[in-house]
């Protein structure tokens, strides 16, 4: 489960490093967002993601990969596929 939750935050980067920073390097967290208050953090983090239907047509220039799925309609669960897949394919590796 989740311990710490971030809700309603207009300074995303600086909500993260207060609460998480300490836990994760920015090279370890992906980031999921589709907003202008996103893109700071889509920026530092290893892994950046958004949706085909951003509020914001500039979050998709700032990401690693946009989703197949629109937000709502599956795209937290591709991105799930997406890690689960290659942390698989990271351990076939060894």
């Amino acid at each position: 489960g989740f311990n710490t939750i971030i809700q309603n935050s207009r300074i995303k980067l600086a909500d993260f490093q207060i609460r998480f920073l300490g836990n994760y390097s920015m090279n370890e967290v992906c980031f999921m967002g589709d907003d202008i208050v996103d893109i700071e953090l889509l920026i530092k983090v290893g892994l950046s993601i958004t949706v085909p239907n951003a509020n914001y047509n500039d979050v998709i220039e700032h990401s690693d990969w946009v989703t197949p799925r629109q937000g709502g309609l599956g795209a937290v669960r591709d991105t799930c596929d997406l890690i689960v897949l290659a942390k698989n394919d990271k351990q076939s590796d060894k």
